[in-house]
């Protein structure tokens, strides 16, 4: 059953992440207080920050990302 944990990743440079889209995520800055990251976009970009919030659980990809892992489970 999914969880509201976090899960930390270390990651160094060449590393890559794949995040489904409706997965709520955040990255953090390392112990030199910088980050660097390129974004890819399986579509052309339109990538907008949304806040984590009771409206985001209605977002599109957040429902079909809730409907994935529920039939996963």
């Amino acid at each position: 059953m999914p969880t509201d944990s976090w899960i930390r990743i270390a990651m160094s440079a060449g590393d890559m992440l794949i995040l489904p889209a409706g997965i709520y995520h955040r990255f953090t800055l390392d112990e030199k207080n910088q980050v660097k990251a390129m974004r890819l976009f399986k579509d052309e970009p339109k990538w907008k920050a949304i806040n984590r919030g009771p409206e985001t659980d209605h977002n599109l990809h957040r429902v079909g990302y809730l409907k994935s892992i529920a039939q996963a489970a």
